[in-house]
């Protein structure tokens, strides 16, 4: 099965710095440590003390930061220890909120693939435009399209959809990434009805009047 996309957005990657105390400040400092890592190269984001060799942990907490002799102290008969053999330790790089795939469809499937504009208004412009990539694609059996401006078209129904590709199965995903909205041939493909429940956070959106299903699949 070929399946067609069309990408818009960007990806955001958030840094978590954790900073090391001197060991005077260091809590729980004295006793035995849960872990110890030695003979590391330890950055510690402290100005004062920016590299060290060995570090203490207990509860959670950094206890001792220094050289593998002088963290030796902290090691008990239940100390894990765990020899780093020379090798570069940092704070944690921490993905706050990721959206990955984004970072290689663009580039495997190339610029020319066609999104919606952000300020798009027009229902009917919209549908214009999938219609189109639709039809230089002709050989997908499934439309996938990336960056549906959700702000603008969120309590749309996916009728102008069918009616721009009624003959194949259409996934848009919202440029949030956190709902998509498919056309009715999507919905038959993948056997949501009105009688299908809703996963645990998540939304199969039906019309409030007619309680026909829109197309919108959204999630928490």
């Amino acid at each position: 099965m070929k399946i067609v996309f069309a990408v818009a957005g960007v990806i955001l990657i958030g840094v978590v710095g954790l900073a090391f105390a001197a060991e005077k400040d260091l809590p729980g400092a004295s006793g035995h440590a849960d872990t110890v890592y030695t003979n590391g190269k330890i950055y510690t984001v402290n100005e004062v003390q920016p590299w060290v060799e060995a570090v203490a942990i207990k509860d959670g907490a950094f206890v001792m930061v220094g050289t593998s002799e002088e963290v030796k102290v902290m090691i008990g008969k239940g100390t894990r220890v765990v020899d780093l053999t020379g090798k570069m330790v940092m704070p944690g790089l921490h993905d706050a909120h990721v959206h990955i795939e984004q970072a290689y469809k663009g580039e495997v499937l190339g610029e020319k693939l066609p999104s919606f504009p952000d300020d798009l208004t027009d229902p009917e412009e919209a549908g214009k435009i999938l219609k189109g990539f639709a039809a230089k694609n002709a050989d997908a059996e499934v439309v996938f399209v990336q960056g549906l401006p959700y702000a603008t078209f969120g309590s749309f129904s996916n009728a102008w959809i069918d009616e721009a590709v009624p003959d194949r199965p259409v996934v848009l995903l919202s440029d949030t990434e956190h709902e998509t909205i498919l056309n009715t041939k999507a919905l038959e493909l993948e056997g949501i009805t009105t009688e299908t429940p809703a996963p645990d956070g998540g939304e199969i959106e039906k019309d409030s009047k007619s309680g026909k299903l829109t197309g919108w699949l959204k999630e928490s």
